[in-house]
């Protein structure tokens, strides 16, 4: 329990430190572009996170429950997971970004803003560039390397406050766009290095080599699956009226305003966000090993 109260502060700490960087963010590319550049900007990044949400929750949070179940000790598995894993990802990856891409004028139509159509269309490279930071980061979660996690969420936080709130200046609502981009690049480049160089080398092979080496398709999917419409939903009711005011208003500078109003009532959820982040392997690990007693312990307290 202590390894996991110091994981719970480490990621508790990067987790505010994440926070403040958004808030920074925020207020950043507010004073540069203005509230009616912020407004739109708003809408586009709010829109993309939500699709963002719908491959970076399924998938990874399902392959996190099954590695946490083999960890380091059966690396041969681990890796059959995490290969299973990714291919499921990059499938669903080609195909929302394709979705997204394509729907990006009617999506602008259903806002009243047909301008907004090629801020969609960029805002889509989002999507691959995030699912794959998000992938890496749900598979430290699974072998429960809550320092690497705290790092680069971390390394996201100082990159999205230089990256996007820079671009912001050099390139104005595009710029911003571009930086919604290029930061999670840069923390799945922080991640493969990661994984190629100290997680490879302590996945040893299988103490008792398995017959046949199964496939993880269908019970990552069938965990996935409900997980995902969960969150989509949950993003959909959390961030609709933003939409609908930009709707109804046409107003980029009252989206604006709502979007500063309604980021800083939000503050506490993410801060309290880290624990799930922590708990979440930690008890599925228990359930895999059949220790029931002490996952009972673990929620209760």
């Amino acid at each position: 329990m202590n390894k996991t109260i110091q994981s719970v502060l480490w990621i508790g700490l990067a987790e505010i430190l994440f926070n403040l960087s958004s808030y920074v963010v925020h207020f950043g590319t507010g004073r540069i572009l203005g509230p009616d550049a912020y407004g739109r900007l708003s809408v586009v990044t709010t829109l993309t996170v939500m699709v963002i949400v719908l491959i970076g929750r399924g998938v990874p949070s399902a392959m996190t429950k099954l590695v946490s179940g083999y960890e380091t000790a059966d690396g041969d598995m681990v890796r059959k997971v995490k290969k299973d894993a990714a291919f499921l990802q990059i499938c669903i990856i080609l195909v929302v970004t394709a979705i997204f891409f394509f729907l990006a004028p009617l999506l602008a139509h259903f806002l009243n803003d047909p301008s907004l159509t090629y801020l969609f269309r960029l805002s889509s490279l989002t999507i691959p560039a995030f699912a794959a930071a998000a992938f890496h980061v749900a598979f430290f979660a699974g072998l429960q390397r809550f320092g690497i996690q705290a790092v680069l969420k971390i390394v996201r936080a100082v990159s999205r406050t230089v990256i996007i709130v820079g671009f912001s200046v050099l390139w104005n609502v595009e710029g911003a766009v571009i930086g919604y981009i290029i930061v999670p690049l840069v923390v799945f480049f922080v991640a493969v290095l990661y994984n190629l160089f100290v997680v490879e080398k302590t996945l040893a092979p299988s103490a008792t080599p398995h017959a046949t080496t199964p496939s993880f398709i269908k019970e990552l999917l069938t965990f996935a699956w409900p997980m995902t419409l969960f969150f989509v939903f949950y993003e959909l009711f959390s961030t609709i009226d933003l939409y609908v005011v930009k709707s109804i208003t046409t107003d980029d500078y009252l989206s604006g305003i709502y979007n500063a109003a309604i980021t800083l009532s939000r503050g506490p959820y993410y801060l309290f966000f880290a624990f799930s982040i922590i708990l979440f392997p930690v008890i599925a690990k228990k359930v895999a090993q059949k220790k029931f007693h002490e996952q009972k312990f673990i929620t209760e307290t």
